[in-house]
């Protein structure tokens, strides 16, 4: 028979293609790696990512796709959707979503939009503060956090900050799970941008120079979730780590098959819990309006073992 998730995930492996740019790429400059930024600007090839990660990039690209749809639907003021923009002087370079001008002589708003699962979206909302009934993006909150989190505020300030029009950008978030959308208004950070733009600086004169930036310290917020950890910094083994080093190609791929593994367990473990606490303590044979059977018989121990068999097994 078809196998059509099979199928599905083969897709996006198939389609996987590494994107590089010579340049310091917008979206990902606030992560604060100069080594990061300098593999992201100098390694052309890349190991694709696990299935798992492709099928998350997959959703978040559709989600933002949908939510443009939706603005032009509800009539909102939407244009300059996916602009280019290069800033020669630093070799800055990205895509804003869109951008959103209240009135047609109004000044124009950069627009971000981001999807979340239930999790990452409720944390999202707690790194904000409402000023006069708005919520904001408190970008300093979230510098507090892991690397990888410190990429949205980045980015965010960079589009601001070159697009020249105003000094206020909005960002909006959805819940993958339920829908809900937030908007918080972004206000352009004079001190974090500088800071961008001087790691910019000292990226290109490292990747002029042909010479990687220094190792910086282990940081587990930082490094596990970084894309080079285990490709590059791992495997030229430039960390001091206890515990050492597995370099093992095959590893990786049993490693991903255990983690699937415990996470259907784990649901299952909570479905098998909440259906016998259901089921007849009683021995016998019972049958449901469905044709399920379920077998109760209490062993030598005295505990209750209950054994659901489907319709086709009865």
């Amino acid at each position: 028979m078809i196998n059509i998730p099979a199928l599905l995930d083969k897709q996006l492996e198939d389609g996987y293609r590494h994107s590089f740019t010579p340049n310091n790429r917008a979206s990902e400059l606030g992560f604060d790696c100069d080594l990061y930024q300098y593999f992201s600007r100098t390694v052309r090839e890349k190991p694709r990512p696990p299935t798992r990660v492709l099928r998350l990039f997959h959703e978040g690209n559709r989600s933002e796709k949908d939510l443009m749809i939706r603005m032009l639907e509800a009539g909102i003021p939407v244009e300059q959707s996916q602009r280019p923009f290069y800033d020669e002087e630093h070799r800055i370079s990205g895509h804003m979503d869109l951008a959103v001008r209240e009135s047609p002589d109004g000044q124009a708003n950069v627009c971000e939009a981001k999807n979340f699962n239930p999790w990452m979206y409720a944390k999202m909302l707690k790194l904000t503060k409402e000023i006069d009934g708005v919520l904001h993006m408190n970008t300093r909150a979230f510098l507090d956090e892991a690397g990888f989190i410190r990429k949205y505020p980045g980015q965010i300030q960079l589009y601001i900050y070159f697009m020249e029009e105003s000094e206020t950008g909005l960002w909006v978030i959805k819940d993958r799970a339920t829908g809900e959308f937030t908007q918080m208004q972004v206000e352009l950070d004079y001190d974090f941008v500088n800071d961008l733009l001087a790691r910019a600086k000292r990226v290109n004169a490292a990747v002029e120079a042909k010479t990687p930036p220094p190792m910086p310290p282990y940081e587990p917020d930082r490094c596990d979730r970084c894309d080079w950890m285990g490709w590059k910094c791992l495997q030229e083994k430039q960390y001091a780590m206890e515990g050492g080093f597995i370099i093992d190609e095959a590893i990786d791929a049993q490693l991903e098959a255990w983690f699937t593994a415990k996470q259907a367990k784990s649901s299952f473990d909570k479905l098998d819990k909440a259906l016998k606490a259901r089921l007849p303590d009683a021995e016998g044979t019972y049958l449901t309006p469905a044709g399920w059977s379920v077998g109760v018989k209490i062993n030598r121990a005295g505990s209750v073992v209950r054994t659901p068999k489907p319709p086709q097994e009865v």
